[in-house]
């Protein structure tokens, strides 16, 4: 993204289309379908969803678990 790799542990956010809420993502590595993955933080995991991480221009790294674990909350 923008130059950018984008690595397991990674928080992004996607970037909406129009009015869409900025849902903040953790990127990692599901070895049962070998792909990347997201899934949503901040909020009730019962209620967090998970979906492929596509290539997109959406996609905005804002930081990682390692360096920044306050974005986890």
């Amino acid at each position: 993204k923008n130059g950018k790799e984008i690595y397991e542990g990674d928080i992004i956010q996607v970037v909406p289309n129009g009015n869409e809420p900025r849902e903040i993502f953790e990127v990692y590595f599901d070895e049962a379908i070998g792909c990347f993955r997201k899934k949503v933080i901040g909020k009730n995991p019962s209620i967090g969803y998970e979906s492929p991480l596509a290539p997109t221009r959406n996609n905005k790294i804002i930081g990682n678990i390692y360096e920044n674990p306050d974005l986890l909350k």
